[in-house]
Protein backbone atom coordinates (compact mmCIF):
# COMPACT_ATOMS: atom_id res chain seq x y z
CA UNK A 1 0.00 0.00 0.00
CA UNK A 2 2.72 2.08 0.91
CA UNK A 3 4.49 1.72 -2.32
CA UNK A 4 0.90 2.15 -4.55
CA UNK A 5 0.03 5.60 -2.23
CA UNK A 6 4.21 6.82 -3.26
CA UNK A 7 2.83 6.25 -6.83
CA UNK A 8 -0.13 7.52 -6.79
CA UNK A 9 1.47 10.87 -5.37
CA UNK A 10 4.22 10.93 -7.71
CA UNK A 11 1.63 10.51 -10.51
CA UNK A 12 -0.55 13.65 -9.38
CA UNK A 13 2.24 16.18 -9.26
CA UNK A 14 3.54 15.50 -12.67
CA UNK A 15 -0.19 16.24 -13.14
CA UNK A 16 0.00 19.34 -11.21
CA UNK A 17 3.12 20.40 -12.97
CA UNK A 18 1.85 19.62 -16.50
CA UNK A 19 -1.08 21.98 -15.78
CA UNK A 20 0.81 24.76 -15.23
CA UNK A 21 3.03 24.22 -17.95
CA UNK A 22 0.10 23.87 -20.27
CA UNK A 23 -2.55 26.66 -19.09
CA UNK A 24 -0.21 29.87 -19.92
CA UNK A 25 -0.06 28.98 -23.47
CA UNK A 26 -3.71 27.85 -23.65
CA UNK A 27 -4.63 31.55 -22.56
CA UNK A 28 -2.10 33.12 -25.31
CA UNK A 29 -3.69 31.22 -28.17
CA UNK A 30 -6.82 32.24 -26.74
CA UNK A 31 -6.35 35.93 -26.89
CA UNK A 32 -4.61 35.25 -30.04
CA UNK A 33 -7.69 33.59 -31.65
CA UNK A 34 -10.11 37.06 -29.91
CA UNK A 35 -7.51 39.74 -31.15
CA UNK A 36 -6.89 39.87 -34.89
CA UNK A 37 -3.22 40.08 -36.24
CA UNK A 38 -2.04 43.44 -38.21
CA UNK A 39 0.61 43.58 -40.54
CA UNK A 40 3.31 46.27 -41.07
CA UNK A 41 5.06 46.70 -44.24
CA UNK A 42 8.66 46.28 -43.86
CA UNK A 43 10.42 49.54 -44.24
CA UNK A 44 12.24 48.38 -47.39
CA UNK A 45 8.80 47.88 -48.97
CA UNK A 46 7.81 51.61 -48.00
CA UNK A 47 9.28 52.90 -50.67
CA UNK A 48 6.85 50.99 -53.20
CA UNK A 49 3.53 51.20 -51.46
CA UNK A 50 1.42 54.50 -53.47
CA UNK A 51 0.17 57.19 -51.37
CA UNK A 52 -3.39 56.18 -51.46
CA UNK A 53 -2.97 52.56 -50.97
CA UNK A 54 -1.13 53.80 -47.36
CA UNK A 55 -3.95 55.96 -46.30
CA UNK A 56 -7.48 54.54 -48.04
CA UNK A 57 -8.34 51.25 -47.45
CA UNK A 58 -8.26 49.22 -50.53
CA UNK A 59 -12.06 48.15 -49.30
CA UNK A 60 -13.03 51.68 -49.24
CA UNK A 61 -15.82 52.64 -51.67
CA UNK A 62 -14.78 54.94 -54.71
CA UNK A 63 -16.13 58.55 -54.85
CA UNK A 64 -18.07 59.45 -57.45
CA UNK A 65 -17.05 60.79 -60.64
CA UNK A 66 -17.23 64.75 -60.87
CA UNK A 67 -17.75 66.93 -63.78
CA UNK A 68 -14.11 67.80 -63.93
CA UNK A 69 -12.92 64.05 -63.62
CA UNK A 70 -14.80 62.81 -66.67
CA UNK A 71 -13.42 63.39 -69.67
CA UNK A 72 -14.46 66.36 -72.06
CA UNK A 73 -14.08 67.08 -76.00
CA UNK A 74 -13.13 70.44 -76.44
CA UNK A 75 -12.09 71.48 -80.49
CA UNK A 76 -9.22 73.11 -80.88
CA UNK A 77 -7.90 76.15 -82.87
CA UNK A 78 -8.20 73.67 -86.05
CA UNK A 79 -11.81 72.59 -85.58
CA UNK A 80 -10.80 68.88 -84.42
CA UNK A 81 -11.67 67.27 -80.88
CA UNK A 82 -9.06 66.85 -78.14
CA UNK A 83 -9.27 64.91 -75.11
CA UNK A 84 -9.52 66.90 -72.11
CA UNK A 85 -9.03 65.68 -68.96
CA UNK A 86 -10.41 67.88 -65.22
CA UNK A 87 -8.37 65.94 -63.13
CA UNK A 88 -5.34 67.03 -61.25
CA UNK A 89 -3.00 64.80 -63.17
CA UNK A 90 -4.28 66.03 -66.68
CA UNK A 91 -2.61 67.52 -69.51
CA UNK A 92 -2.81 71.57 -69.13
CA UNK A 93 -3.72 73.42 -73.03
CA UNK A 94 -2.55 76.70 -73.60
CA UNK A 95 -5.74 78.71 -75.52
CA UNK A 96 -4.42 80.79 -78.31
CA UNK A 97 -6.92 84.00 -78.63
CA UNK A 98 -6.95 85.11 -82.45
CA UNK A 99 -8.50 88.76 -82.58
CA UNK A 100 -8.96 90.51 -86.15
CA UNK A 101 -7.28 93.45 -87.23
CA UNK A 102 -9.83 96.00 -87.88
CA UNK A 103 -6.80 98.38 -89.85
CA UNK A 104 -4.23 97.97 -92.13
CA UNK A 105 -1.55 100.12 -93.68
CA UNK A 106 0.82 98.37 -96.37
CA UNK A 107 -0.11 98.95 -99.73
CA UNK A 108 -2.42 102.19 -99.22
CA UNK A 109 -2.40 105.46 -99.69
CA UNK A 110 -2.70 108.04 -97.33
CA UNK A 111 -3.70 111.62 -97.51
CA UNK A 112 -2.92 114.11 -94.87
CA UNK A 113 -5.28 117.22 -96.25
CA UNK A 114 -5.98 119.28 -94.68
CA UNK A 115 -3.57 120.05 -92.04
CA UNK A 116 -2.40 123.72 -90.50
CA UNK A 117 0.18 124.52 -87.96
CA UNK A 118 2.75 126.97 -87.57
CA UNK A 119 6.78 127.64 -86.88
CA UNK A 120 7.71 127.46 -83.54
CA UNK A 121 11.31 129.07 -83.00
CA UNK A 122 10.69 132.28 -84.85
CA UNK A 123 11.04 134.96 -82.44
CA UNK A 124 10.66 137.97 -85.47
CA UNK A 125 7.46 136.67 -87.72
CA UNK A 126 4.34 134.27 -86.76
CA UNK A 127 4.66 131.54 -89.46
CA UNK A 128 1.09 129.90 -90.55
CA UNK A 129 1.54 126.53 -92.67
CA UNK A 130 -0.99 125.38 -94.65
CA UNK A 131 0.43 121.80 -96.04
CA UNK A 132 -0.28 118.35 -97.47
CA UNK A 133 1.14 115.13 -97.52
CA UNK A 134 0.90 111.95 -99.64
CA UNK A 135 2.02 108.71 -98.25
CA UNK A 136 2.36 105.56 -99.74
CA UNK A 137 2.98 102.47 -97.21
CA UNK A 138 5.01 99.83 -98.37
CA UNK A 139 4.46 97.54 -95.29
CA UNK A 140 2.97 97.90 -91.85
CA UNK A 141 5.95 99.83 -90.50
CA UNK A 142 7.85 101.93 -93.72
CA UNK A 143 6.42 104.44 -96.04
CA UNK A 144 7.87 106.96 -98.76
CA UNK A 145 5.62 109.87 -99.22
CA UNK A 146 6.07 113.66 -100.57
CA UNK A 147 4.80 116.74 -97.83
CA UNK A 148 4.26 120.11 -99.51
CA UNK A 149 3.49 123.06 -97.22
CA UNK A 150 2.59 126.77 -97.83
CA UNK A 151 2.47 129.33 -95.90
CA UNK A 152 1.19 132.92 -96.95
CA UNK A 153 2.84 136.10 -96.63
CA UNK A 154 0.79 138.75 -94.42
CA UNK A 155 2.55 141.95 -94.17
CA UNK A 156 2.54 143.55 -91.07
CA UNK A 157 0.59 141.09 -89.00
CA UNK A 158 3.18 138.80 -89.73
CA UNK A 159 5.70 140.84 -87.57
CA UNK A 160 5.81 140.32 -83.06
CA UNK A 161 6.06 142.88 -81.33
CA UNK A 162 9.68 142.04 -80.72
CA UNK A 163 10.30 142.93 -84.00
CA UNK A 164 8.42 146.19 -84.31
CA UNK A 165 10.38 147.10 -80.71
CA UNK A 166 13.72 146.58 -82.89
CA UNK A 167 12.64 148.74 -85.96
CA UNK A 168 11.05 151.66 -84.01
CA UNK A 169 13.00 152.25 -80.67
CA UNK A 170 15.95 150.38 -81.61
CA UNK A 171 16.53 150.88 -85.33
CA UNK A 172 17.98 147.76 -85.20
CA UNK A 173 16.92 145.43 -88.42
CA UNK A 174 17.23 141.80 -87.43
CA UNK A 175 17.92 139.12 -90.75
CA UNK A 176 14.31 138.52 -91.69
CA UNK A 177 13.09 136.33 -93.90
CA UNK A 178 9.70 134.54 -94.24
CA UNK A 179 8.83 130.79 -95.10
CA UNK A 180 6.78 130.69 -98.36
CA UNK A 181 6.77 127.08 -99.92
CA UNK A 182 8.45 124.01 -99.15
CA UNK A 183 8.25 120.61 -100.76
CA UNK A 184 10.32 117.31 -99.60
CA UNK A 185 10.59 114.00 -100.31
CA UNK A 186 10.34 111.74 -97.09
CA UNK A 187 10.97 108.18 -96.12
CA UNK A 188 9.20 107.10 -93.12
CA UNK A 189 9.11 104.11 -90.54
CA UNK A 190 6.57 103.36 -87.25
CA UNK A 191 8.75 101.23 -85.22
CA UNK A 192 6.02 101.34 -82.45
CA UNK A 193 2.19 100.57 -82.36
CA UNK A 194 -0.61 99.60 -80.76
CA UNK A 195 -4.35 99.62 -79.87
CA UNK A 196 -6.33 100.88 -76.83
CA UNK A 197 -10.24 99.58 -76.50
CA UNK A 198 -12.62 102.11 -75.77
CA UNK A 199 -15.54 100.33 -74.25
CA UNK A 200 -16.96 96.88 -75.60
CA UNK A 201 -17.19 97.42 -79.39
CA UNK A 202 -14.52 100.34 -79.91
CA UNK A 203 -10.83 99.52 -80.78
CA UNK A 204 -8.58 102.61 -81.92
CA UNK A 205 -5.05 101.98 -83.47
CA UNK A 206 -2.18 104.31 -83.14
CA UNK A 207 1.27 104.33 -84.08
CA UNK A 208 4.58 106.35 -83.76
CA UNK A 209 6.77 107.01 -86.58
CA UNK A 210 9.74 108.71 -87.87
CA UNK A 211 10.82 110.46 -91.45
CA UNK A 212 13.83 111.98 -92.86
CA UNK A 213 13.88 113.68 -96.22
CA UNK A 214 14.68 116.39 -98.45
CA UNK A 215 13.91 119.13 -100.81
CA UNK A 216 13.65 122.49 -101.72
CA UNK A 217 12.41 125.38 -99.22
CA UNK A 218 11.85 129.05 -101.00
CA UNK A 219 11.78 132.32 -98.76
CA UNK A 220 11.20 135.79 -98.86
CA UNK A 221 12.80 138.66 -97.12
CA UNK A 222 11.11 141.69 -95.54
CA UNK A 223 11.69 144.39 -98.01
CA UNK A 224 10.61 147.18 -95.72
CA UNK A 225 12.82 145.97 -92.89
CA UNK A 226 16.06 145.31 -94.28
CA UNK A 227 17.58 147.52 -96.83
CA UNK A 228 20.93 147.43 -98.73
CA UNK A 229 22.51 144.57 -100.12
CA UNK A 230 21.59 143.06 -104.40
CA UNK A 231 17.82 142.72 -105.02
CA UNK A 232 18.66 139.30 -106.31
CA UNK A 233 18.98 137.60 -103.03
CA UNK A 234 15.45 138.91 -101.68
CA UNK A 235 14.08 135.91 -102.99
CA UNK A 236 15.59 132.79 -102.86
CA UNK A 237 15.07 129.14 -103.19
CA UNK A 238 17.16 126.94 -100.74
CA UNK A 239 18.34 122.91 -100.61
CA UNK A 240 16.69 121.80 -97.16
CA UNK A 241 16.57 118.64 -94.75
CA UNK A 242 14.35 117.15 -92.56
CA UNK A 243 13.84 115.41 -89.46
CA UNK A 244 10.32 114.59 -88.48
CA UNK A 245 8.42 112.61 -85.64
CA UNK A 246 4.70 112.03 -85.23
CA UNK A 247 1.69 110.24 -83.69
CA UNK A 248 -1.06 108.84 -85.79
CA UNK A 249 -4.20 107.69 -84.59
CA UNK A 250 -6.72 105.21 -86.59
CA UNK A 251 -10.30 105.45 -85.69
CA UNK A 252 -11.61 102.85 -88.22
CA UNK A 253 -10.44 101.67 -91.52
CA UNK A 254 -10.50 104.83 -93.79
CA UNK A 255 -9.95 107.94 -91.24
CA UNK A 256 -7.65 108.92 -88.91
CA UNK A 257 -5.72 112.32 -87.40
CA UNK A 258 -2.07 112.91 -86.90
CA UNK A 259 0.17 115.23 -84.92
CA UNK A 260 3.75 115.80 -86.85
CA UNK A 261 6.16 118.25 -86.23
CA UNK A 262 9.49 118.93 -88.13
CA UNK A 263 12.82 120.26 -87.71
CA UNK A 264 13.93 121.89 -90.84
CA UNK A 265 17.36 123.04 -91.73
CA UNK A 266 18.95 125.05 -94.83
CA UNK A 267 21.64 127.68 -95.51
CA UNK A 268 20.46 131.11 -96.72
CA UNK A 269 22.38 133.49 -98.17
CA UNK A 270 22.36 137.20 -96.38
CA UNK A 271 23.31 140.17 -98.67
CA UNK A 272 23.53 143.22 -96.89
CA UNK A 273 25.42 146.59 -97.30
CA UNK A 274 28.14 145.13 -95.47
CA UNK A 275 28.35 142.57 -98.36
CA UNK A 276 27.18 138.60 -98.58
CA UNK A 277 27.15 136.11 -95.84
CA UNK A 278 26.04 132.18 -95.33
CA UNK A 279 23.46 131.75 -92.40
CA UNK A 280 22.02 128.19 -91.41
CA UNK A 281 18.49 128.64 -90.62
CA UNK A 282 16.22 126.12 -88.57
CA UNK A 283 12.83 125.80 -88.00
CA UNK A 284 10.71 124.42 -86.18
CA UNK A 285 7.40 123.48 -87.25
CA UNK A 286 4.13 121.74 -85.64
CA UNK A 287 1.38 120.90 -87.69
CA UNK A 288 -2.35 118.79 -86.80
CA UNK A 289 -4.07 117.07 -89.70
CA UNK A 290 -6.77 114.50 -90.64
CA UNK A 291 -5.69 111.64 -92.89
CA UNK A 292 -7.98 109.52 -95.31
CA UNK A 293 -6.97 106.22 -96.54
CA UNK A 294 -7.25 104.84 -100.22
CA UNK A 295 -8.60 102.36 -101.08
CA UNK A 296 -11.85 102.80 -97.66
CA UNK A 297 -11.70 99.32 -97.64
CA UNK A 298 -8.77 97.18 -96.90
CA UNK A 299 -8.37 93.87 -99.48
CA UNK A 300 -9.07 90.88 -97.02
CA UNK A 301 -8.83 89.55 -93.86
CA UNK A 302 -5.64 90.81 -91.70
CA UNK A 303 -4.75 88.92 -88.12
CA UNK A 304 -2.93 90.18 -85.65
Amino acid sequence: MAIMSKHLEILLGGLAALVLVLAPATLAGAAQAKVPAVEFPSPGALDTVALDEVTTPRDAPAEPATAQDEDEDAPDDDGKKTRRRGNPRARKRIIKVVQRKHFMKMHRLEATIPSIGLVTNDPFLRRILFSGKFEFHLTEISSIGAWLCFSPNLGDSDRKPLTNQLEQRNEVVPDISRIIFVGLVEYGVSPIFGKIELGQARIINYDLYLAAGAGVLYTKDDEELVQGGEEEYRDQIHPVTSIAFGFRIAFNEWFGIRLEAHHLTHIEQVSRAEGLNLEMKNNFAVQFGTSFFLPPKMKGMARQ
